[in-house]
Order: structure tokens, then C-alpha cells, then sequence
């Protein structure tokens, strides 16, 4: 239709438009509404198609002859539309905001109507703001320094400031409140060609901001400023929300993972609020920047436009439809990159929503209707273009931080970041550690190496194919396995009789325990293939501000499977994927068998319901058998609430008498045969007149008994059969 009636605007402004509505459309394909489980381009779709309806219509209207004298008509709109959406409106499941009103967001709609107001006041107040001054004798010392203008023209200042408040605790949305107050703020600035009540008026609708905080009213809006405040430790209630969009950034780094490859979905309202994170992890920092110089093609054509209408009115119409444009980039830009709270304001073009999408169609067409009606002179709008450059040049500021903290990003800290976890409070009340979950996703994807006993017989295992291979050698010692797969996450074809050596990853029981030694909790690194920085840090508990200990990972390590996903024979990709990840254990299974089904007898038989049974190798010290009981499948009901009495503590090594005292007696023995003299030295342990060794060696029991430091052997070795066979009971 332009090509054909003559165009309204310069050629690139409408390719522009449609690139970056493009680049939205192609984000919504791999995204799904979560609400209602359909795909989240379809709505984008119908919202670009009205939009560009709009777009054409809205280029075809003379404002200055149609709106110029209704501007306090658009005023009373957005006053009925906010006290509609205060009163009626909705807002997501869990928040006290009100953002939704009949099925579309009003505020988007009040953005346009109070632009259409500030236009008609500021084009008809602009010259008594700058030139009448308060002549008051109490006010006249004051106004000679900074110009205060008349009552009169004060209280719109005053007004709007705590208007502007108002509809921040009413409607308890931060995004809309500030957009809007910036937007007046800006204006009056430049309709005066003073910055200094714009700045004071600033200064205190932050400061109610602030008090909001404070006091958690409104409470939606207090927790985001939490996260901002700290987004990788706080105690709101699913507060890893900047971190997650924190993790997509650096999840995408310089180049990203490319358009429709990366995992955006994984992010909450990845569609809405963090779709520039969505952004940045498919198209990287490049893409990033791409779309931020759209952006900037688009509000530099804003300005310019401004700057050569041709009446008041024109102006300060494109110049609050362009910073209304501006605005509500840089604030939710500053949020999802933690340069300010999350605001809840989409982005232009970009974010899901019909409402949003039709709306900023048509600030392009008002635009491009007042490009049309242009004053080759700029003679109009002299008087306003010392004010306007400063305000492009704050605006080009923002810009520059934003691209500044989104290099920081997903450059310079794009391993550290993406690979840090973030701990915030969770559903049930507790306060856990959460992770990048596309790194979470790939370590669950590595499978967990075997480990094989001193014959190569699988201890545990996640391969069934790798048990069948020994399913004659399970069964000469009893063990029948299932015929088909049972389809669980990991195999212990032994059972309960090795959960004291090698615990148990399925259920993670006893992880935590001090007094134990789990190959599978201990070998971890070797199992996994990578190392997952495992730490031990302190945390406080919000409610209760007791000290708890964690583990905290970082999974950085895993980072070039991520970036290389769909390179699997990329030489980063291999060095991970390739790794070793088998362990070998000295156990003889049939042994561990055998020895527990032993000890389980004899206990019976004694009546007791606790104890513990080794078997080493005397020659070399490796440990052939190591059983303690009860393990869970055996426990006492009485066991089960005795506190002195663990059930599920390794007896056999962690008991107050372990066989033989210490493992290291086999150490110390093997070393004695080889050399007495170092073995004395080293090991402080002499031979026997029998010939047995014996175990007094200081330090071996556990620091809780100081008064057994020196302890008579509870086994002993047996110098000829080559076995070290020793009970406890």
C-alpha cells in the first residue's frame, strides 16, 4: 500500500519492523504457552497480522487536526481503563499484580492514551513552564536560582508524581507505574529546558518504590526487587528467576546455539518477561546487538521525527510515543540482564502477547503519519533541540549499559555464570541450591559408569545389557535376575549386602551421613566422567536464621557439551563424552556374598541384631569382603528410632570397634613384611611373639574416643593362609 499511495516513512523503517517482528516469530515457534499448552506463535502471528492493519491505518490519520484539542478526553480513558483494571483485573497465579482486563492488558492501551494527554498539555503549557516565574516574596530568593515556575504549573508535576504512586500500590504492577513516570518526567523536562524537578520527581517516586520494598506492599513487587538485589541468594519463593534468565544468556554466549536450537523453554515466562534471554541464548551476543541496532534504527527515526515536525503538538507527540518505545526496552532489558527489577513490561515486537504486539504497531504508524507532516526548516522545534539531543544522549547511555552488562554476560563471565547455582526458597519452604537446568539436562545424559568388582563382575550399573553378560555368574551365587528390563535408573544386582560400600543412587539414602564411605557418593567425579566442584557451604534458614550446611556445585566443567550439542564429534565434545568412567573395586562379590549371608546367621543364632565382617588379603591389602549389618532390608523395627545405634551406619569401618580396629592394619602389616624397621617407624605397629601384628597404632580410633587411643586388635592376621579374616559382634 505505500509503494503504491507514496511512503510515509524512510525506506528502512517498515524492513526494520518486520526483521525484529520476524526474529520474535521465529523465538515463539520453540516456545509453548505454558497456560494453555499451545504454540506460542500462533497468538504472535495474529497479533503481527491486526498489527500491520493498524500500522496502516494509524499512517493515514492527521493527528494534529484530530487529537490536537481532545487530550484531556484521552486522559479520562486511562483513568476509566485503570480503575477498571484495579478493581477487575487479574494478574499470573501467585502474584498480586494486575496486568489482564477482559482478555487483554489495558496497560499497553494506557501507555498510548496518556502519551496523546502529555502531548496536548505540553504543547500548550511549554512557553509559561519556561518563561513564568513564582514572584512570590517568600518563593522569589529561590526561584532567582533554579527557576521555579508558578504554582500553577508546579502542581502537574506534583500530580503526576503522585499519580503515578498511586497506580503503583493500586495496581501493584512496578513495569507500567515507572514506564509511565519516566515518560511524564522526560517530557517535562524537555518542555522546560530544566532537569532538575524532573530529577527531584524521579528521586521520589524511587523512593516510594523503595518504601513499597520495605514494607512488602505490594508483596509481587517487593520480592522482584529481592531477586535484584541478589539473585543468586535470596528468600523469595522461586527467586532464581533473574538467575534463570542470567543462565540463558550465558548459556548462549558470543554466538548463541543458533535460531530454534537453543532451550528457552526451560526458563519461566521465557515468552514474556525473559524473552530477550530467550534472545541471547539462540542468537548470542551478536544477535543480541543485531536487534538492539534495529531498536536503535527504530528510535533514532522517533527523534528525528520529533525534530522536524511541524507544530508543538507533532512534537512532543513523537517524541512520547518514542520514548514510550525507548522506555519499555531499557526497563525490562535492565531486569532480565540485573541492572533494575524485573519490571513485567514486554518487549517491543517480541514478546508473546496480541495486546502489546498491536499496540507498538501503531506508535510506528502515529510515527510515521507525523514523519509525513514535516518541516524541511525545523524551524518549530528549535526551541526544544538543546533539550532533545541531551535526552538522546541519556538514551544512548542506557543503550550502552545495557550492551556493556550483556557482553559482561555472555562473554567475559559466560562459564562462571552459567555454571553457578542460585539458592532461593522453594515451594515446600525450604531453600535448595537450583542450576542451570539445560546443564542439569546433559549431566543426567552422560551415563554413570560400571562399577565391576575384582573379577569384572558388575557391582552397579546403568547398563542392563552390561548385567545380562553376567547373568550365569549372579546365578551361581544365588542371585536370578529379572528376565526383562526393569527399567530403572541404576542396577545393584547385589542388593542390600553392598549398600555400605557403594550406596545407593537411586534413593541417595545415607548420602549425607559423616560416617560413611559410599564409592557411589566418593567416586562420583570418576562415575560421572566430570567434576561437579562439589562444596560444603553454610546457609541460613529465612524463618528460623538457624545455620544449615549444603552442597553447592558448579557444573562448568560441562559447558562444551552445551555450546557444541549439535557437534557430537566436535574434539571438546570427546574429551567429555569419551572419559573412562568404570571403577574397579578389590570386592570379590561372590565373597561380599558369601560373608554376609554368614554373619547374618551367626548374629541369629547369637541373638544379636548388629555387627560386622571383613576379609582382606594379607599379601597385598586389598579388601575382598566387607559386610555390616543390619543393612535396610534386614533393620529391627526397634533400630529404626535408636539414635545411639545408627541402622544404617558401616559398622565394619565407622563402629566404635571395628574388625581389626582399622583398615590401615593391613597397610601397616604388608609394609612390616617388607621392612620392619619403616613399618615401626611409619605405622608405629611390632610384631607379635606369635607372629601375628599387632594393632597398636595411635590415632587410628576415631577422635570421639581419645581413651582408646591404643587399642588390643580385635582380628587378626593370619601370617600363613594370606587372609586377614575378622569379626565384631
Amino acid at each position: 500500500f505505500w509503494s503504491m499511495r507514496g511512503g510515509d516513512a524512510p525506506p528502512y523503517v517498515l524492513p526494520a519492523l518486520l526483521l525484529v517482528s520476524g526474529v520474535g516469530l521465529s523465538l515463539m515457534i520453540t516456545l509453548r504457552d505454558p497456560l494453555r499448552d499451545s504454540l506460542a506463535f500462533e497468538n504472535f502471528a495474529q497479533g503481527a497480522a491486526l498489527g500491520c492493519l493498524v500500522l496502516l491505518v494509524a499512517s493515514k490519520i492527521e493527528y494534529r487536526r484530530v487529537t490536537g484539542r481532545l487530550s484531556y478526553i484521552f486522559l479520562l480513558a486511562s483513568f476509566a481503563l485503570s480503575a477498571a483494571l484495579i478493581l477487575f483485573g487479574t494478574g499470573p497465579q501467585g502474584s498480586d499484580a494486575r496486568i489482564r482486563l477482559l482478555g487483554f492488558q489495558p496497560a499497553e492501551v494506557i501507555r498510548i492514551l496518556i502519551v496523546f494527554f502529555l502531548a496536548g498539555y505540553f504543547a500548550h503549557k511549554w512557553e509559561f513552564l519556561r518563561q513564568l516565574r513564582d514572584e512570590r516574596p517568600k518563593v522569589a530568593p529561590l526561584s532567582r536560582w533554579i527557576e521555579v515556575p508558578r504554582l500553577e504549573y508546579l502542581i502537574p508535576v506534583v500530580a503526576g508524581v503522585l499519580l503515578c504512586l498511586a497506580f503503583f500500590f493500586l495496581q501493584k504492577d512496578l513495569g507500567p507505574a515507572l514506564l509511565i513516570a519516566c515518560l511524564f518526567l522526560a517530557l517535562y523536562a524537555v518542555a522546560r529546558d530544566r532537569y532538575l524537578f524532573a530529577a527531584c520527581g524521579l528521586l521520589i517516586i524511587l523512593s516510594g518504590f523503595a518504601s513499597g520494598y520495605f514494607l512488602h506492599i505490594p508483596k509481587h513487587v517487593a520480592g522482584r526487587v529481592a531477586m535484584w538485589l541478589s539473585p543468586w541468594d535470596n528468600t523469595v519463593r522461586g527467586g532464581e528467576q533473574v538467575a534463570q534468565s542470567l543462565w540463558g544468556f550465558s548459556s548462549g554466549g558470543f554466538w548463541g546455539a543458533g535460531p530454534g536450537l537453543g532451550d528457552p523453554q526451560v526458563m519461566p515466562a521465557a515468552h514474556t518477561d525473559l524473552i530477550l534471554s530467550s534472545l541471547g541464548e539462540e542468537w548470542g551476543f551478536v544477535g543480541l546487538a543485531c536487534v538492539m541496532a534495529i531498536y536503535a534504527a527504530l528510535i533514532w527515526f522517533g527523534f528525528r521525527t520529533a525534530l522536524r515536525s511541524r507544530s508543538d503538538y507533532n512534537f512532543f507527540l513523537a517524541l512520547g510515543l518514542t520514548l514510550a518505545l525507548a522506555l519499555q526496552i531499557a526497563l525490562i532489558a535492565a531486569g532480565v540482564l540485573d541492572l533494575a527489577p524485573l519490571s513485567g513490561v514486554v518487549v517491543p515486537f517480541l514478546s508473546y502477547g496480541r495486546t502489546a504486539l498491536i499496540t507498538n504497531f501503531a506508535i510506528i504508524g502515529i510515527l510515521c503519519a507525523l514523519a509525513r507532516d514535516k518541516d524541511p526548516k525545523q524551524e518549530y522545534t528549535e526551541p526544544f533541540r538543546t533539550s532533545t539531543r541531551n535526552l538522546s544522549y541519556v538514551v544512548a547511555a542506557i543503550a550502552f549499559a545495557l550492551l556493556a552488562k550483556a557482553a559482561y554476560v555472555q562473554t567475559i563471565r559466560a562459564d562462571a555464570t552459567a555454571g553457578a547455582g542460585a539458592l532461593a526458597l522453594q515451594a515446600d519452604g525450604e531453600r535448595r541450591f537450583q542450576y542451570n537446568p539445560r546443564l542439569l539436562a546433559i549431566a543426567r545424559s552422560i551415563p554413570r559408569g560400571t562399577i565391576y568388582d575384582r573379577n569384572g563382575v558388575p557391582l552397579a550399573t546403568s547398563d542392563w545389557q552390561e548385567l545380562q553378560r553376567f547373568r550365569d555368574a549372579y546365578s551361581t551365587m544365588g542371585i536370578t535376575l529379572p528376565q526383562s528390563e526393569p527399567g530403572e535408573s541404576r542396577y545393584y544386582p547385589l542388593g542390600a549386602m553392598t549398600v555400605h560400600l557403594l550406596g545407593d543412587l537411586r534413593t541417595r539414602a545415607n548420602w549425607g551421613a559423616p560416617n560413611s564411605s559410599l564409592l557411589e557418593r566418593d567416586a562420583m567425579i570418576a562415575l560421572q566422567g566430570y567434576d561437579d566442584r562439589a562444596r560444603i557451604v553454610q546457609i541460613t534458614d529465612p524463618q528460623s536464621n538457624m545455620k544449615t550446611t549444603t552442597v553447592r556445585y558448579d557444573f562448568r566443567e560441562l559447558l562444551p557439551l552445551l555450546r557444541h550439542r549439535w557437534q557430537p564429534n566436535a574434539p571438546e565434545v570427546k574429551k567429555v563424552r569419551e572419559r573412562d568412567r568404570n571403577l574397579h573395586m578389590s570386592i570379590d562379590a561372590a565373597l561380599q556374598m558369601r560373608t554376609a549371608q554368614l554373619l547374618e546367621s551367626q548374629l541369629h543364632k547369637l541373638g544379636k541384631d548388629r555387627g560386622a565382617a571383613v576379609v582382606m588379603d594379607a599379601g597385598s591389602g586389598d579388601l575382598l569382603a566387607s559386610v555390616s549389618y543390619p543393612w535396610p532390608a534386614q533393620m529391627p523395627p526397634k533400630l529404626e528410632s535408636d539414635d545411639t545405634n545408627k541402622p544404617l551406619l558401616d559398622r565394619a569401618r565407622y563402629g566404635l570397634y571395628p574388625p581389626g580396629s582399622s583398615f590401615k592394619l593391613v597397610t601397616a602389616m604388608a609394609a612390616l613384611r617388607k621392612d620392619s624397621k619403616l613399618a615401626e617407624e611409619k605405622y608405629q605397629c611390632v610384631r607379635l611373639p606369635d607372629g601375628r601384628v599387632g594393632n597398636f597404632i595411635k590415632g587410628w580410633a576415631r577422635p570421639i574416643h581419645d581413651d582408646i587411643k591404643d587399642t588390643v586388635p580385635h582380628g587378626t592376621v593370619n601370617m600363613r593362609s594370606g587372609l586377614i579374616v575378622s569379626c565384631n559382634a
